[in-house]
């Protein structure tokens, strides 16, 4: 039922989520879908999903940006899908955005997912 009425309500978020995540969301996704394709969407999207604040950063000269997360938050596959196709669908059109999922080591491996056109790194 919360993922119907997420879907009704535009933020099409499955259910795949904490209960309490989704009933966090529920009371503020009509305020976010009018945010749509801002920063500040995103920002409180993410960080109501995953219990923490994403890093947003714009890259000079190019029409992108990347959300970064720790790997922490990320923790399956379909949790990384869900993020990557809400980032798509509540960015800015026109404007290619980036999914970076932090590792706690130096090392970072970059994956592209061309259905996206977004990368992912580890």
């Amino acid at each position: 039922d919360l993922e119907r009425l997420l879907s009704w309500q535009g933020t099409g978020v499955t259910a795949i989520w904490e209960e309490d995540r989704l009933r966090r969301l529920i009371k503020n996704s009509a305020r976010l879908v009018r945010l749509k394709g801002t920063e500040q969407a995103l920002s409180e999207l993410f960080e109501i999903l995953l219990g923490e604040k994403p890093v947003i950063t714009a890259e000079k000269g190019a029409l992108s940006f990347s959300v970064e997360v720790s790997h922490t938050a990320v923790r399956s596959g379909r949790h990384y899908a869900e993020l990557l196709r809400l980032l798509k669908d509540f960015s800015p059109v026109g404007i290619t955005p980036r999914l970076v999922v932090k590792r706690t080591g130096d090392e970072d491996m970059t994956l592209s997912d061309d259905r996206f056109g977004s990368g992912f790194v580890l």
